[in-house]
């Protein structure tokens, strides 16, 4: 089993389309772009994006948006190891940061995931307190 495959298993269907959605958003240019591609509505794809609604690239909507953007048929369904810009950026920025701080993001990085209702993966669920008060990077 490939680490795709893997990565196909540990996640569900709806975050696989959710992270392949931002992928092609920024193929697109924008959410309104890729809406005008695929033909919906931007506030559809808006509403799909944001945590506070139930909303998900659905099937139908996951074939159009392969077809749209010239994707074999599943590549909606499957883990892609493609960065927008913001999370190249971050990348390079962490690898910047010394361990300590490196860690310290993390720590805060998985805050602000809990506090926009995105839970720590389940091998982190269980670590004290970090998650509720992590360290501040230090200025």
């Amino acid at each position: 089993m490939d680490r795709g495959e893997r990565d196909n298993w540990r996640m569900e269907i709806k975050d696989i389309r959710l992270q392949n959605l931002r992928i092609l958003i920024a193929r697109a240019g924008s959410i309104t772009d890729l809406a005008e591609r695929v033909g919906t509505d931007r506030n559809y794809i808006s509403q799909i994006l944001s945590p506070t609604t139930k909303a998900n690239v659905g099937t139908r909507l996951a074939r159009s948006l392969e077809a749209a953007f010239h994707e074999p048929r599943g590549w909606m369904d499957q883990v892609h190891n493609e960065l927008t810009d913001a999370q190249r950026m971050y990348v390079k920025l962490f690898g910047e940061l010394p361990q300590e701080l490196q860690e310290q993001a993390i720590e805060y990085l998985k805050f602000l995931a809990k506090q926009h209702g995105k839970a720590p993966p389940p091998n982190q669920a269980d670590k004290p307190d970090s998650a509720k008060n992590p360290p501040r990077p230090k200025k």
